[in-house]
């Protein structure tokens, strides 16, 4: 979506701010699919509506990355299980070898 094709679907020019917010909902939401649906939006719900809509989708940015960190974590947190488990059969073959002597 160009700038000037939103200005013109929405009526009204917008401060560059504006148009960042705008851009980051209309590329950020799925069920936004056109122009015209922002454009939409705007009319209906002047900025105050963008800023609610901006806010969910900087959140929504935040908790995918959130995730994807805890992922990480999770698959570190495994792989260590793993090597405690060996360690741990170790130890007890071990001890078994040692009992029967």
């Amino acid at each position: 979506m160009y700038r000037l094709e939103f200005e013109h679907a929405a009526g009204r020019q917008v401060t560059d701010e504006e148009y960042r917010k705008i851009e980051l909902v209309y590329m950020n939401t799925d069920a936004i699919t056109g122009t015209d649906q922002i454009a939409g939006i705007y009319k209906k719900l002047g900025m105050e509506g963008i800023n609610i809509l901006y806010s969910l989708v900087v959140e929504r940015g935040r908790l995918i990355e959130t995730v994807g960190e805890l992922r990480s974590e999770l698959s570190s947190v495994k792989k260590e299980v793993r090597h405690l488990k060996g360690f741990r059969d170790a130890i007890i073959k071990e001890a078994g070898r040692i009992g029967t002597e």
